[in-house]
């Protein structure tokens, strides 16, 4: 008997626009991807984002079990920080969709698991220093004001914006393309790590959360305790050495290792 068909979620889109990506070689491991990305001072969240080969592109996904309501609103937005705006759709949004998407935005149709594009849509290299500067976090703009040696101290967001605005768009636009780099470069790092040469796969998608690189070194950290404690229990003099200076020589002892060494 065949299995029903059920309607594909969010995650299922997004892991099919990276494959789609990859094998039409658009993103590698150099790549910046980010999921679920706020912008303009958290007032707009883009469902997936790519920052590849020095472009900005924003990807809305709306699946069928979506709505369009807002859906004029935040192309128009992202139009003003990105440079190509792409929508992934299923094909029951695809005439309204089109009917109202302005000229230069792409137009994807997500159906049977696979991407078609419907609509490759335009790139418009995004210089307008306001939006360049509102894709920065307040430290990023100290540190790009240190760069370009512009004295911060005292001084809140707005001022420190005024202040950058007198830099020129190019050199603006680079400095907040590798800040965003830098952002979420332990996070990507990892997402290409797990990925390897494999397909992504919907739950991949958790790995791009900025809290999944410090998971992952802890889980590497507990580990490797585990197996030292492990490789010590069969001898007592060891042992006895490592309750008196393991973290002298390892660092701080995770608390779930230290109450066995102490057991």
């Amino acid at each position: 008997m065949p299995k029903p068909l059920t309607k594909a979620r969010e995650p299922e889109i997004k892991a099919e626009v990276l494959n789609h990506l990859l094998s039409e070689g658009a993103v590698d491991s150099e790549s910046t991807i980010f999921n679920e990305f706020t912008i303009d001072r958290y007032s707009r969240r883009v469902d997936l984002a790519v920052l590849s080969d020095g472009q900005l592109i924003a990807f809305e996904i709306k699946s069928s079990g979506d709505t369009l309501t807002r859906l004029d609103g935040q192309v128009d937005k992202y139009l003003k920080f990105f440079d190509k705006v792409i929508i992934v759709s299923a094909s029951k949004h695809l005439r309204k969709i089109t009917e109202i998407a302005p000229q230069g935005v792409g137009i994807w149709e997500f159906s049977s698991d696979k991407i078609r594009v419907l609509k490759k849509g335009r790139s418009n290299k995004v210089i307008d220093k306001e939006h360049l500067l509102k894709l920065m976090k307040v430290n990023e703009l100290r540190a790009a004001s240190k760069k370009f040696r512009i004295a911060t101290e005292a001084k809140d967001r707005n001022q420190i914006e005024y202040e950058l605005k007198k830099i020129s768009p190019e050199r603006l636009r680079e400095t907040a393309f590798r800040a965003l780099a830098k952002r979420f470069q332990q996070s990507s790092q990892l997402f290409w790590e797990r990925i390897g040469q494999n397909e992504v796969r919907p739950k991949d998608l958790s790995l791009l959360s900025k809290y999944s690189y410090h998971r992952a070194n802890s889980d590497k950290k507990m580990k490797t305790w585990t197996e030292w404690l492990s490789s010590i229990e069969e001898d007592p003099y060891l042992l006895q050495a490592s309750k008196l200076h393991a973290d002298n020589i390892f660092g701080e002892v995770p608390p779930e290792i230290k109450k066995k060494l102490e057991s």
